[in-house]
């Protein structure tokens, strides 16, 4: 033992020796030691710096039309009240440089706040984008009282999509007001380049597993229905794609309870059932939020009669739960779970054709 040491330094280091030896029960003393000697390929998620170089060695390559969704966690504060240190706020460029990796068309985003702060990096974002992409990123968002709460919307490059009737959805959301906890449903018409058109909401369930919260889910899934008839009567173009939030944690107050995947199970038969039938769309990972229970929220769901889905088609989980698999964190991953999301984007590839 090194000179000065205290009495509690030392029995800081046994403990942790002793775990080390036994490798069980010491989760935070394994993923120190392991992760520091367990070599790791540098990503668009490791850091800022890894994301840039990576981006500006990318070589240009042809790609089916696609979308995505992606919950940034209460962006650009990354927490749900004001953020008072900028170290821990968005970091507004490594989202940019990550939006690009992703090479999408359209990305589904949730949890965006309009805010000054908000409003002032929400241009800062597109300003990014552009940059890193040479597009004409812009960004529709819900505007749903108050401002600082989180709200669902699109962005998309307008240089390769056009989008028009956007519209709050007050129908998916139970409460009489927009908060932190639920948000109405936002909803546009798209045309991508070479590709289909088609109608696309964006969601954001009610979270939290108590009784209340899950039977406002439930009320959420049901207005899926109403909310189809309604985008029809705009256009009658009969593709449409829900994607988001959904936040299908479960009901730990229900009888009996009810798990995350049971939640996601009813959820597909629930959609399936309606009129026109609706397809919960299958995913790469189990996954898409980085939390104790790595637990499945984030969903896409189309028209069953959508041809421009590809047959079989599974929606791919980025981000650090493709990395990790959806195992344990990684401390080369905590940076992008801090200054990006929790939550992982869900990309989905559409064939380059137009059916209806």
């Amino acid at each position: 033992m090194k000179k000065g040491q205290s009495g509690l330094e030392k029995k800081s280091r046994l403990a942790w020796a002793v775990c080390l030896v036994a490798i069980f029960g010491c989760d935070d003393a394994k993923r120190e030691v392991v992760d520091r000697v367990t070599p790791h390929d540098s990503t668009a998620w490791t850091s800022r710096s890894d994301c840039e170089s990576l981006l500006a060695e990318r070589a240009p390559t042809s790609r089916a039309p696609r979308i995505a969704t992606w919950n940034i966690r209460y962006f650009p504060d990354s927490i749900e009240d004001e953020q008072t240190d900028p170290d821990k706020a968005t970091d507004v460029p490594w989202l940019a440089c990550a939006i690009a990796t992703l090479d999408v068309d359209i990305l589904v985003v949730q949890e965006l706040k309009n805010s000054e702060a908000g409003l002032e990096k929400q241009q800062e974002l597109l300003d990014e984008l552009n940059a890193l992409t040479g597009g004409d990123w812009q960004l529709e968002l819900d505007q749903c009282s108050p401002a600082e709460v989180q709200h669902p919307g699109f962005l998309f490059d307008a240089a390769r999509v056009s989008g028009e009737a956007f519209r709050e959805i007050p129908s998916l959301n139970p409460d009489p007001v927009c908060s932190n906890s639920i948000s109405p449903g936002f909803g546009g018409y798209f045309r991508i380049d070479g590709g289909p058109d088609f109608h696309l909401v964006a969601v954001h369930g009610a979270t939290g597993s108590s009784k209340t919260q899950f039977d406002k889910r439930a009320l959420t899934t049901a207005a899926l229905e109403s909310v189809v008839a309604d985008a029809y009567a705009i256009d009658p173009d009969e593709d449409i794609i829900f994607a988001g939030d959904f936040n299908t944690v479960g009901c730990e107050d229900c009888e009996p309870a009810s798990s995350n995947e049971d939640e996601v199970d009813a959820l597909g038969q629930t959609v399936a059932s309606l009129e026109p039938s609706l397809a919960l769309l299958p995913t790469s990972e189990s996954c898409t939020r980085v939390a104790d229970d790595m637990p499945h929220i984030d969903h896409v769901i189309a028209a069953a009669s959508m041809s421009e889905i590809p047959g079989e088609a599974v929606v791919q989980v980025g981000g650090i739960c493709q990395e990790i698999g959806c195992d344990r964190q990684v401390n080369w991953l905590e940076d992008a779970y801090d200054r990006l999301s929790d939550h992982c984007p869900l990309i989905l590839d559409l064939e380059a054709v137009d059916d209806d």
